[in-house]
């Protein structure tokens, strides 16, 4: 029995524009967790300039929230490899 070759072809439609959002999503991450390392340093020198003068439990507090923050972001940019990654190997 022959079988047609439609559903074939349309799973592959679907699993590429699958790999089409993946890849686009990884790299819209990549490019947020990019700009969370600049603000990421924006905010510690102008922490650092707002407190330098004062308490510095302040700075080191303010510091910390920070590098927490920062440290988010790059969970975010791991999970999206991840992802990326298992869309890779099943498509």
């Amino acid at each position: 029995m022959r079988q047609s070759g439609r559903p074939r072809t349309a799973a592959l439609a679907i699993d590429r524009r699958q790999r089409c959002d993946a890849d686009r999503n990884h790299e819209e991450l990549g490019k947020l967790e990019g700009r969370v390392d600049d603000l990421h340093d924006i905010g510690l020198k102008e922490l650092f300039l707002k407190h330098r003068s004062a308490n510095t439990m302040d700075y080191i507090v303010g510091a910390e929230i920070y590098d927490h923050l920062e440290k988010v972001a790059d969970r975010f940019d791991d999970v999206a490899n991840e992802i990326n990654s298992i869309v890779i190997d099943q498509v």
